[in-house]
């Protein structure tokens, strides 16, 4: 009897062994505790880079979110052009962090995540860090910004995907809170972002809760954003 025993103990080694990565990882996954087996499933495929990464530049100041887990999350687009590979897009990065630092003053990116056409999730000021991304909402909420200009066009599938994986990744993490609401900037504040066709598409999705009681209308910025071509736009 224990002979056999130890025979099946062995046979089931060497077959987890010689399984294919997808058989062994679901045999794994059996005896993972439930929060790493929730957050594996729901980050996994989600291509982040780093601030390292893109090569930020250090943050002037540093606050911490005010709420954790979050009860919203916004969405944006960036304005200018679009971008579709890792370098582009960490140009990008690059470009919207200067102006946001040296030309509007902030301390950083305002936004916590941004998202490239190539669906990489290229991380601004993270999970655990206040935003400047939406008045009235920058300590209590987190926001994702499309890099390029959504107003007569949807974001590539990539990108949507990135989105919809980055909410449940939140969830998971405990960063958002499972009942969230989910916004276009525009909820919030006056301003047309993030685009009418991105926002289109975003009120389709469950979690989408509309214009919110706390609405702040004021006069957009008076030094727009930098475009291609030597024009200027305020999302």
């Amino acid at each position: 009897m224990a002979r056999g025993l130890v025979f099946v103990v062995l046979l089931i080694g060497i077959m987890l062994q010689n399984a294919t990565p997808g058989l062994a990882g679901l045999w794994g996954r059996q005896w993972m505790p439930g929060y790493k087996l929730r957050v594996m499933l729901a980050c996994s495929g989600i291509q982040f880079v780093p601030r390292s990464g893109w090569g930020a530049r250090p943050p002037k100041n540093q606050e911490r979110l005010k709420v954790q887990p979050v009860p919203r999350f916004f969405v944006h687009h960036t304005l200018g052009p679009e971008c579709f590979n890792y370098w582009t897009c960490s140009e990008r990065m690059r470009h919207w962090q200067n102006f946001h630092m040296d030309t509007r003053g902030w301390d950083d990116l305002g936004y916590s995540f941004l998202i490239g056409g190539d669906g990489r999730v290229y991380v601004a000021r993270g999970w655990d860090r206040s935003g400047a991304h939406t008045k009235g909402h920058n300590s209590d909420a987190l926001a994702a910004s499309f890099i390029g200009d959504f107003s007569r066009h949807l974001p590539t599938p990539r990108a949507a995907w990135a989105l919809k994986r980055l909410l449940d990744c939140g969830v998971a993490l405990g960063k958002i809170s499972p009942n969230y609401t989910l916004h276009g900037h525009r909820d919030a504040n006056c301003r047309t972002c993030p685009g009418d066709t991105l926002y289109a598409y975003i009120r389709r999705w469950r979690h989408f809760g509309g214009r919110l009681q706390k609405y702040i209308c004021e006069t957009p910025p008076t030094t727009p954003a930098p475009m291609s071509g030597g024009a200027s736009a305020v999302a």
